[in-house]
């Protein structure tokens, strides 16, 4: 009955953050008329798809033994163990979605920024990822205008990278580390297994 319970709380939740990156996708892209016709070239959008590089690429999912999501309200610790069972905040986490959460953070499409001022932005979101020995982390910074994009300072240990990405990518990822948290007909989650 629990497990019936959890797949159809999943599934919403899951279908609720594709709505929501839908929309937010939607809402930011200006209005433009039917008859207007693309002044880019085709070789232009190809360039322009070349850009994008993913935010990790290098990151293994099955190395990872843990991981922090956080914002300023919020705050999401996240832990495998040698078993592979996954906890959130000290709570059974669902595994499967964990493993979407992973793959949407390690394929992020970014593109490369010059390096800005993180201290006249505001912090929006702070990724922290335990992979083996190495430590990786992401730190999300508005853009300081309409919202569109999201800067990103990158720390892989050795060097400091700058990368930008699409606004509406931080939202979704908050909706999938929600969607990993398992919760009873009344709402409680079930403390993960010492």
């Amino acid at each position: 009955m629990h497990a019936k319970i959890f797949a159809v709380s999943a599934a919403c939740l899951l279908a609720a953050a594709a709505l929501c990156a839908a929309f937010f996708g939607l809402h930011r892209q200006p209005s433009v008329p039917t008859q207007a016709k693309s002044t880019v070239s085709p070789a232009a959008q190809d360039a322009a798809a070349e850009i994008a590089i993913p935010l990790f690429p290098d990151l293994s999912g099955m190395t990872v033994t843990a991981l922090t999501v956080s914002t300023p309200d919020r705050s999401f610790q996240f832990r495998m163990d040698q078993s592979g069972m996954v906890s959130v905040n000290g709570q059974q986490a669902d595994g499967e979605i964990f493993s979407t959460l992973l793959e949407q953070i390690r394929e992020l499409p970014v593109e490369r920024y010059d390096s800005f001022s993180p201290q006249q932005q505001n912090l929006i979101l702070t990724l922290v990822i335990s992979a083996g020995p190495q430590k990786h982390t992401a730190r999300f910074y508005e853009d300081g205008g309409a919202g569109e994009k999201t800067h990103i300072v990158l720390d892989t240990g050795d060097l400091t990278e700058y990368r930008q990405t699409s606004g509406w990518r931080v939202g979704t990822l908050m909706m999938t580390c929600e969607g990993t948290r398992i919760l009873d007909i009344h709402g409680n989650e079930t403390p993960a297994i010492q």
